[in-house]
């Protein structure tokens, strides 16, 4: 084997190993927009739980008491407001990171707002759609569905994954 043929034979394993990405970004993109109605629910889970922690504490074997006995004495809980408060920042810390989800999903989304096609992302990842009840609800063809979702799906990548075009 010659090192031209080394060359080559490196040149195309890169290319696959990008087109490998390119394909991981899309799927990336899909499960974001699948799981965008489920980042605004954990951010209102996180909010009545940070209630809740503030409210009572972290456990309810914990409320009430100070200690418990075991052999030897009194055994203190203490700590328990500095666990609480990571127990917070710990939630307010995964929020943020839904929020920034959240607005990184609405400005990509913003970029295809005015297609025609549009639909087609609110229906098949918001609202869960087959192809075929959106093909029906839009009076198009299945193929025409799934080019269109493809094509959405590519340029929400693009906003969502900028670094790939570099690639």
């Amino acid at each position: 084997m010659t090192e031209k043929d080394i060359d080559r034979i490196a040149d195309r394993v890169a290319e696959k190993l990008k087109q490998m990405k390119k394909i991981d970004k899309y799927k990336e993109t899909e499960a974001m927009l699948r799981a965008y109605l489920n980042y605004k629910r954990v951010i209102l889970k996180n909010n009545e739980r940070i209630d809740n922690i503030l409210k009572n504490g972290l456990g309810e074997a914990r409320k009430g008491k100070t200690g418990e006995n075991v052999q030897g004495g009194l055994k203190k809980y203490e700590g328990v407001p500095e666990k609480e408060i990571e127990k917070v920042e710990h939630l307010k810390s995964e929020n943020l990171k839904m929020e920034k989800r959240i607005i990184r999903v609405d400005n990509a989304l913003m970029n295809i707002k005015n297609d025609k096609y549009y639909d087609v992302i609110v229906l098949r990842y918001f609202k869960e759609w087959t192809i075929d009840e959106i093909a029906d609800e839009m009076n198009v063809d299945r193929k025409t569905v799934g080019r269109n979702r493809t094509r959405l799906v590519k340029e929400l990548q693009f906003n969502l994954f900028p670094e790939i075009l570099l690639d």
